[in-house]
């Protein structure tokens, strides 16, 4: 068995760990909690604002839970922007060492166009006093 098949049998182990504990889960965890309509007076109107924060708190504990530091899909995350990250990290050292490159060249050009024109102007001697 190669690494690879390791892999996949891990996380095949994890997954089944996991189905098996949500189906443990108590089912009142699973419901969705009703979301609060305070109405506000607001001189002769009335206003209605939604209270949102039971519904944000549910799904936040829910999102911790299936994606917590030590779950399957954190850590496969986590290895996929670390791939993409060493990707971008070559890229861009390559487009970093062409532009280099070409930076070079322009101070090589500048430097002979210098050393052209110090030539070209004759050097003025200074009086002794």
């Amino acid at each position: 068995m190669d690494a690879f098949e390791r892999k996949q049998a891990e996380l095949r182990a994890d997954i089944a760990e996991r189905r098996q504990r949500m189906a443990m889960d108590d089912v009142s965890e699973w419901q969705v909690p009703e979301v609060k309509q305070p109405k506000q007076r607001n001189g002769s109107t009335v206003t209605e604002q939604k209270d949102w924060s039971a519904w944000e708190r549910w799904c936040d504990g829910r999102i911790m839970k299936m994606l917590g530091p030590d779950s399957v899909h954190f850590n496969a995350v986590a290895e996929a922007l670390s791939l993409l990250r060493a990707e971008l990290r070559k890229e861009f050292a390559e487009q970093l060492g062409q532009l280099r490159a070409e930076l070079n060249v322009q101070v090589g050009v500048q430097r002979g166009e210098i050393s052209q024109l110090k030539s070209e102007v004759p050097v003025r001697k200074r009086d002794a006093a």
